[in-house]
């Protein structure tokens, strides 16, 4: 069992893993530089151009997606869980959320906070809700041709 890093090497290891994989998928894959504001990822495949925010999440953690998620460059978020408590032959836990879908997430976070749905809202932004997730109360795709 590897010992956890801190959260910019977790952050790190997600956005070149979902590049591995989105390049075994065919796509055309650019990372962007670390911490900039929008996407993180942009993926091009015939005439398609997607932006995708990468959240990685440690086996324990929530993670934070700020108080304005719906940055206009981001068109899907992909989540990937337990990234360092694998097995290293084992693929993290993917999730991945459409624009649209998580505007009615923080829609439903709004009008009922009490961190039943993905989104709970703290003063320091909204937090994607790990139980929520492994819940299996939602159809979020668990693979990558979600974003087909």
């Amino acid at each position: 069992m590897r010992t956890k890093p801190n959260s910019q090497i977790i952050g790190n290891s997600g956005v070149f893993y979902a590049c591995y994989r989105l390049s075994l998928e065919n796509w055309h894959v650019l990372p962007t530089t670390r911490n900039a504001r929008g996407a993180d990822i942009f993926i091009v495949k015939g005439e398609r151009m997607l932006g995708l925010e990468v959240k990685t999440l440690s086996a324990r953690d929530n993670i934070c997606i700020g108080h304005t998620p719906l940055d206009y460059s981001i068109d899907y978020w992909v989540i990937l869980m337990n990234i360092w408590y694998k097995k290293e032959e084992e693929k993290p836990d993917l999730y991945i959320i459409s624009k649209g879908a998580m505007k009615i997430e923080i829609e439903r976070c709004n009008l009922d906070n009490r961190g039943k749905g993905l989104l709970k809202l703290y003063p320091d932004g909204y937090w994607i809700q790990k139980k929520f997730l492994l819940s299996e109360v939602h159809e979020y795709s668990k693979d990558w041709s979600g974003l087909e």
